[in-house]
């Protein structure tokens, strides 16, 4: 700067020694060397560092710069901005999957209820087992738990259709699908139309690759999105850009205070379930390339969902079928090798030579291998078809209803008895729609 404004000096010399011209007559020039003049006087004297002699002080009170009234607050204070909807904070108790008392739940509920008191917005808690049974809870040292309506056989049912699913990864899946059903269901017992939930930027891509290894394709878009639109009430991860650590630095610096209760989950290695295997997996590469995570949560932010559809959804997670494709798929193969596994020798050369397969029949011989209707009954009333509310379950009969990651999870239980009474009822419901849709579809003109 000092050597710019010098420049201009030499100049304006040598105009007037060159020349010989009196800048006085000349207004508009003499003008400019003197704009010129100041501009660089002022650029070298206040806005290089060495030069200035007076520091601003930000404790000084000033006016802001553009109203000149008020004081300026942005950046000096913290700025709240007023919500446009009002927060309700809801607390879905799962004592009952870890076989707690109910003293023991009691007392866990009263200690999250506390660490979310302070917020300030009005708190609610549910259990897993009746969510639809929504207390509102004023003071959690004073809240009456017997409200709560505490239900043994409720709870030892979901326990029970838990515990008969023989993988640990479809257990997952299954505990994670009731919990969603769970704060849908209490949301709307406190008309909400919205939900906010807490997952971060590290457990959305821990879930993208899981998902994608247990098959739920076109499921992948809600499950880890900004925006799950599967039900009416549409559930928003507004943290979802931000990392675990980043999380839990903000929350020790804050003095934040949550702490997470165990879960099936809790204590286990990477090999127990698919999740923790891809969770130990992700976190290690991690450690020695840092934009791991990062690279797979933007790589899921790619996938979308057809919202054109107009297909029933799934029954159990209420997401669009992907199990009714024509065309050849994983799906199809994987059907396939279960009948060659279950058949074996029985099926004969016309069943296996290339140039009968196109013709085949996979839904047939499907039902063949059915072992759930071996010994069971279509009806349980006098035989003409008038009674079907009470008809014991088939496997076969519920696949149909299921997407493909669902289906995985149903076929792992042991007894399709033991699914929570809310799902057999919805399962018998679309059953019977879908039976009589089949029968009257030939007199619909």
């Amino acid at each position: 700067m000092v050597g710019i404004y010098r420049s201009f000096q030499g100049l304006e010399t040598c105009v007037k020694l060159k020349y010989g011209l009196d800048l006085s007559e000349y207004p508009g020039l003499e003008n400019l060397f003197s704009s010129m003049s100041r501009m660089c006087s002022l650029t070298e004297s206040e806005l290089e560092p060495e030069l200035v002699k007076a520091r601003l002080d930000p404790t000084q009170i000033h006016l802001c710069k553009k109203c000149k009234e008020n004081k300026p607050i942005t950046g000096i204070e913290s700025d709240h901005k007023k919500l446009l909807f009002h927060p309700h904070v809801l607390y879905v108790d799962e004592g009952c999957l870890l076989q707690l008392n109910k003293q023991q739940r009691i007392n866990n509920i009263r200690e999250r209820l506390k660490e979310a008191e302070y917020t300030g917005f009005p708190l609610y808690v549910s259990l897993l087992e009746t969510p639809s049974r929504v207390s509102f809870v004023s003071s959690p040292t004073e809240f009456d738990y017997a409200e709560l309506s505490f239900n043994d056989g409720l709870g030892e049912e979901l326990l029970r259709a838990v515990e008969n699913i023989k993988e640990n990864s479809a257990k997952e899946d299954f505990i994670n699908t009731m919990r969603r059903r769970s704060i849908l269901t209490g949301s709307k017992e406190m008309d909400c139309s919205k939900v906010f939930t807490g997952e971060n930027g590290t457990k959305i891509s821990i879930d993208l690759l899981a998902g994608v290894s247990m098959g739920k394709g076109v499921n992948l878009s809600h499950e880890t999105g900004f925006k799950d639109t599967r039900d009416p009430v549409t559930i928003l991860r507004p943290l979802r850009d931000v990392s675990g650590k980043e999380l839990a630095l903000y929350s020790q610096f804050h003095s934040l205070m949550f702490s997470p209760g165990p879960n099936l989950t809790t204590g286990k290695d990477g090999l127990f379930s698919i999740r923790k295997l891809t969770e130990e997996f992700l976190v290690g590469l991690q450690a020695d390339f840092p934009a791991t995570l990062s690279t797979v949560f933007r790589t899921g932010d790619k996938l979308q969902v057809d919202t054109e559809e107009t297909v029933e959804p799934c029954i159990l997670c209420e997401g669009p079928l992907d199990t009714n494709a024509t065309e050849h798929c994983s799906l199809q193969a994987t059907y396939w090798s279960q009948i060659v596994s279950s058949k074996g020798t029985t099926l004969g050369d016309e069943f296996l030579s290339c140039d009968n397969l196109e013709t085949l029949s996979l839904e047939t011989l499907r039902m063949e291998i059915d072992p759930s209707c071996s010994s069971r009954t279509d009806c349980c009333g006098e035989g003409d078809g008038s009674c079907k509310s009470n008809r014991v379950l088939r496997l076969r009969d519920v696949l149909p209803l299921l997407c493909y990651s669902c289906m995985r999870t149903i076929t792992n239980s042991k007894n399709l008895e033991t699914l929570p009474k809310k799902v057999l009822e919805a399962i018998q419901l679309r059953r019977n729609r879908l039976e009589m849709k089949n029968e009257i579809s030939d007199f619909l003109l």
